[in-house]
This record gives C-alpha cells, structure tokens and sequence, in this order.
C-alpha cells in the first residue's frame, strides 16, 4: 500500500497518508486540526 504525503490547506500541517489503491478518491482529512 503507498503512502502519500499531503499539506493542509488550513493549517500548513504535512502529513503521511496510508492508503489502499482503491480509496484515492476519499477525502482526507488533516492529522492536527481535522
């Protein structure tokens, strides 16, 4: 499974997201503010 890396657009938080091949189209919500 990748893991991917985002960047809130709130809070400029970076975090790492595991995810299955097939949940690429979930929203994904940020590790510090939600």
């Amino acid at each position: 499974m990748p893991i991917y890396e985002y960047r809130c657009d709130i809070c400029q938080n970076i975090f790492e997201v595991l995810t299955s091949a097939g949940s690429q189209n979930e929203k994904v919500l940020c590790s510090k503010c939600g």
